[in-house]
């Protein structure tokens, strides 16, 4: 034996147990899941309002409930408190905020407050209720105040209230600023605590939250529960179970809200504390309104991090980079916490808050069976982007449990991933969560999971692989799920440097130094991030194991790195990444540098050098039909791929065509933005599938796109037709007014109907302009959507002499046909929305419903690619416009030509489309049609449209100057030829009825399209129910739906197209010698 090898063996006992006892660390890899047995669960029982710690112990204007805050970063700080009580009864008269001024004074020793601050607001809020026997509430004066130019890491004193009134000022309190910002200083200690409440069991939380000493609370929703009682004081620990079916509203005590504050204050005048919301804090009153107590009590940074919202924001403490998000809040990624939140995480620099960690209510990786799932829509639409810029820690509450997961991401084991922790067991009287999912019988429902106050939509559905596929529940803890107990607690974490944290969970029943759960949570910035940018990477050292439980949703939203369509030659169960290929960080990094990603993505695919497996057939061109090859070359079948993980799904965007519809909908001006790939058709389908239900009203111009009919059939709803002017003397149908629609929703609710939504067709065909603004103004008061159908219009917000878009103009829903006058390919389109009137998930439902389960990559790169070419060339319409207005102006003058413009029509119709250019050559004693031959077959003009009395020219982008002079040239040859040989010749007359005028509806077109049927004569048709849809095509407009009786103007109308050898759309006699006519 060696010199010096030898130890006693009480030494290597002592060796023995200190590591023992060291804590795990998640370097050593996914922990074994662990599930403690149930004991003892304290007392969930509330403070009673005579207990003394909730009771007022000022009087007059003396500052109570006092509380700090913090701002962005540890040069300021918030001071908050309440002057003055508050009043419950029937009627409550606000105090006056102005009565009271709100100063703080503050300075490095307490018997030294030199320095002032009064900057910051002071308000009153109140929860009223318009029931009779509910009582009403209004708040004491609430005051923050702002304290700037602070040293981080100091101790400040300060004293709070109006120095100008006697006996209006608070004792002296202290606080400690943050630390420095920077890798290198961190808050010593950082209390996690959720759904708090005001029990005994609270009381025991707070204290031994206080005994550990920490610098910084953060409290993860669910404060005080005054939404367990009835506005006079019965509390209940479930109010759906005593009091929902016998209370007109959800009540709630405010009262609680002032008790809370005061029980706190001890700990929250001396110790900072960051709010997020919570579903208790939801609290509703009059007028739909919410979060009145939560959004006013708390003062949050919000202004200071760049958002506009107290439900989110971000600030630093030291080397560590908080964001604190909202689950009851918009967070799909087309609203404004999802895009400010981009915005937050592109600013941060690991560099200088190494540590990243994000806090909200609601968990998404619970196993309890209380709430669980029930936040899968939030995780879908935000993980892949808290994942992408390495976020290391999440604490959520909710549960009233305490759960640890290891590093996951969808669901999978992943060392990038952040380790997720719920600490919802503060103390609530709700009292603890004890079954978990995979327990026996412990699965709930899907159906029941989704909350309505976080969308109501179902987005979680069946594992797809590992030991849970096929089902929606494991059947024991899941691998993600490291520790899970359900005791009361609070956590502390302790931030050691830029890579090491200790997290340490502290149970009520232990001793104030004893832990329950604890884990060195371990940064590896050289795996995860990449240098420079802060993303994600690669990850080559840990490939995701075929056990893994990935998630397949139903309805569109999951990353697309996980539902892989294809698999080539591979039969294990998991999805499969291919070894060469980026992962999905690494290619969004790439997607982000270049101006087009989905053309990016495209080209990059094709030009891989592998065996294919997949669809479709043509194998990438190999086996073209060479006649089809020929014609268009093999690039177009080397792009024509299917579903490949690298090119995203576009029912389920996370990737490419994610970004690419961000990109459109920031350029398109909306709030978001679908690619179609079934041409606009589906978007109006749509579009009113997601506002209209079976029954309701549709609002709809007569003259709309046979698009809207089949939407009609669709939806069951029942259309509210209104006539557009109309100008027999062109056969042209204008737009509708905002007067008429007005007239009709009155209408309508006086005959105690619903109006689901209005469509308006602007611009029409013709390029004539409704005024949406106006219609807006009169649907929306009323909550009533509006859609546009722009097909036409998809030009418009790209010049200023072009009329403003449906979007500026304050339409819910527009739907553009990008192929038109645009430059993507025909099929392409998209639907932009704004504002919130809509559904985000009812409009993508709709469209998965609607659209091929087999995109076309070429025609959504074409949708991106037009984007593209639009936003790279500013200028672009300037020749466009110029070669339109000069063609009108030279064609005005051709004797025997007319052009249609906004005189024509009688309605104030706001603008109409400059690039589209309609002629008539009735003076010349010629039809539409007629001409329209001449100016074909003998100049080889092509025209978009041909009416009865009209042609249509569609100038666009690829208009060449020579093409609007040869139609200016033909026209003139039209009038010479035609002028000396027809001026003699009276035209035939040929009486153009309005086949829109005096329609009658006797079926809705649903109800008419699932009627039995039988064939007629078109001759012996008049007064039949028609049960066909019978379009002259173009334009697209019907003069008989189904359900409408055949009229004398709707049948003379069609005799003459029928002469005329118009195309008829939607007839199974498309000669029209005879119609389908309901029997009934």
């Amino acid at each position: 034996m060696c010199r010096g090898s030898f130890l006693p063996p009480l030494l290597l006992l002592a060796a023995a147990l200190v590591a023992a006892a060291e804590p795990a660390s998640t370097l050593s890899g996914p922990a074994r899941p662990v599930t403690v047995p149930l004991g003892e669960r304290g007392h969930a029982v509330d403070l009673p309002d005579t207990d003394p710690r909730v009771q007022r112990r000022v009087t007059g204007w003396a500052p109570e409930q006092v509380a700090v805050a913090l701002s962005a970063d540890p040069t300021s700080a918030w001071v908050s408190w309440i002057t003055g009580d508050f009043q419950m009864g029937a009627a409550v008269q606000p105090l006056d905020p102005t009565t009271v001024a709100s100063v703080v004074r503050y300075g490095l020793a307490a018997d030294s407050l030199l320095h002032e601050a009064s900057s910051g607001e002071s308000l009153v809020y109140s929860q009223l209720y318009p029931f009779e026997g509910l009582q009403n509430y209004t708040s004491g004066i609430i005051h923050h105040v702002r304290l700037r130019g602070l040293d981080p890491g100091t101790k400040y004193y300060y004293q709070c209230g109006d120095p100008a009134i006697p006996d209006a000022t608070s004792g002296v309190h202290a606080f400690r600023t943050m630390p420095a910002v920077g890798p290198r200083s961190y808050p010593e200690r950082i209390a996690v605590v959720g759904d708090l409440g005001l029990t005994y069991n609270t009381t025991s939380t707070v204290e031994h939250m206080v005994r550990n000493q920490p610098d910084l609370i953060l409290l993860l929703g669910d404060v005080c529960y005054a939404n367990l009682y009835l506005t006079n004081g019965t509390g209940t620990d479930c109010y759906s179970c005593d009091f929902a079916k016998s209370t007109p509203i959800h009540e709630t005590y405010q009262p609680r809200w002032d008790y809370w504050g005061r029980y706190m204050e001890p700990v929250t005048s001396t110790i900072p504390m960051m709010v997020v919301e919570g579903n208790h804090e939801i609290e509703e009153q009059i007028h739909n309104r919410t979060f009145a107590a939560y959004s006013s009590r708390f003062a949050f940074p919000s202004e200071e991090s760049g958002s506009s919202s107290p439900f989110y924001y971000s600030f630093d403490a030291g080397g560590i980079h908080f964001v604190m998000l909202a689950s009851y809040a918009d967070y799909s990624r087309s609203g404004e916490q999802f895009r400010w939140l981009e915005r937050d995480l592109a600013k941060v620099d690991r560099s200088v808050t190494p540590w990243l960690i994000a806090g909200w209510h609601a968990p998404w990786y619970t196993t309890y069976k209380a709430h669980y799932r029930e936040a899968d829509c939030m995780r879908v639409e935000m993980e892949e982007l808290l994942y992408s810029h390495g976020v290391d820690v999440v604490f959520t509450g909710h549960v009233h449990a305490y759960e640890r997961s290891n590093r996951v991401f969808n669901y999978t084991l992943d060392p990038c991933g952040p380790v997720h922790i719920s600490v919802g067991d503060g103390g609530n009287r709700e009292k603890m969560a004890t079954g978990h999912a995979d327990d026996a019988g412990g699965c709930p429902d899907p159906a029941s999971t989704p909350d309505p106050f976080m969308g109501g939509v179902l987005c979680a559905a069946n594992f797809t692989a590992g030991p849970a596929a096929g089902r929606f529940c494991w059947d024991r803890q899941p691998e993600y799920s490291a520790y899970r107990e359900s005791s009361f607690g609070h956590g502390v974490l302790e931030v050691k440097n830029d890579t090491h944290a200790l997290w340490r969970w502290h149970r009520n029943q232990d001793r104030y130094n004893a832990v329950g759960d604890e884990v060195y949570i371990v940064r590896e910035p050289h795996k995860c991030l990449r240098p420079g940018n802060n993303k994600l990477t690669r990850l080559s050292s840990s490939p995701r194991l075929a056990s893994s439980p990935l998630v397949t949703l139903v309805v569109s939203q999951e990353s697309h790195r996980h539902r892989v369509v294809v698999q080539c030659g591979n039969s294990v169960s998991a999805p499969r990444i291919s070894e060469t290929q980026a992962s999905p960080a690494e290619s969004s990094s790439v997607i982000q540098s270049d101006t087009s990603p989905l053309v990016h993505a495209l080209q990059s695919t094709a030009s891989q050098d592998v065996s294919c497996f997949h669809f479709p057939g043509h194998n990438r061109g190999k086996a073209a039909p060479s006649s089809l090859s020929k014609l268009i070359g093999p690039g177009a079948f080397l792009h024509d791929l299917p579903e490949l993980p690298e090119l995203d799904d576009l029912f389920s965007p996370n990737g490419v065509i994610l970004d690419a519809q961000k990109r459109a909908s920031e350029l398109f001006g909306s709030s978001k933005t679908w690619f179609l790939v079934n041409g606009t058709t589906c978007g109006i389908q749509a579009s009113v599938m997601a506002t209209c239900s079976p029954g309701d009203y549709l609002i709809v111009p007569r003259n709309c796109h046979i698009s809207v009919i089949s939407a009609l059939v669709l939806s069951g709803a029942i259309p509210k037709y209104i006539i557009p002017e109309y100008n027999s003397g062109w056969d042209i149908a204008g737009g509708i007014t905002p007067l008429q629609v007005e007239e009709a929703v009155k209408e309508l609710e006086e005959d105690g109907k619903r109006v689901g939504g209005v469509l308006v067709t602007s611009p029409t065909y013709h390029g004539v302009c409704s005024n949406v603004q106006g219609i807006v103004s009169v649907c929306h008061p009323r909550g009533i959507p509006v859609i546009v159908d722009e097909a036409h219009g998809a030009h418009f917000r790209f010049h200023d002499s072009l009329p403003s878009t449906a979007t500026e103009q304050g339409a819910d829903l527009a739907v553009q046909s990008t192929h038109k006058v645009l430059c993507s390919l025909t099929q392409s389109s998209m639907l932009h929305m704004t504002g919130d009137l809509v559904s985000v998930d009812k409009v993508s439902q709709c469209l998965q419903v609607l659209q091929s389960s087999s995109p076309s990559y070429l025609l959504l790169s074409s949708l991106d690619a037009a984007r593209d070419h639009l936003s790279k060339n500013t200028n672009i319409f300037d020749d466009p416009l110029a070669m339109a207005l000069e063609t009108k102006d030279q064609l005005t003058t051709v004797p025997g030509i007319s052009v249609l413009d906004l005189p024509c029509f009688a309605s104030d119709f706001p603008a109409i489309d400059p690039l589209r250019i309609t002629l008539s050559a009735s003076d010349l004693q010629l039809s539409g049609y007629e001409a329209d031959d001449i100016l074909y077959e003998g100049h080889q003009i092509v025209s978009e449209l041909v009416g009865t009395r009209s042609v249509t020219f569609a100038v666009n982008l690829g208009t060449r100057a020579q093409d609007v002079e040869k139609l200016v040239q033909s026209a003139k040859h039209l009038s010479e030829k035609c002028f000396l040989a027809n001026s003699s010749k009276l035209m035939k007359e040929h009486r153009v009825c309005d086949p829109l005028d005096m329609i009658s509806v006797h079926l809705t077109p649903r109800e008419a399209f699932f009627t039995k049927k039988r064939r007629v004569r078109i001759e012996d048709s008049l007064g039949e129910i028609c049960g066909e849809l019978i379009c002259p095509y173009p334009p697209g407009i019907p003069v008989l739906i189904p359900g409408e009786v055949v009229t004398h103007d709707s049948l003379s109308y069609l005799m003459n197209v029928r002469h005329q050898g118009i195309t008829i759309s939607g007839a199974v006699d498309a000669e029209l010698n005879s119609i389908s006519v309901c029997d009934l």
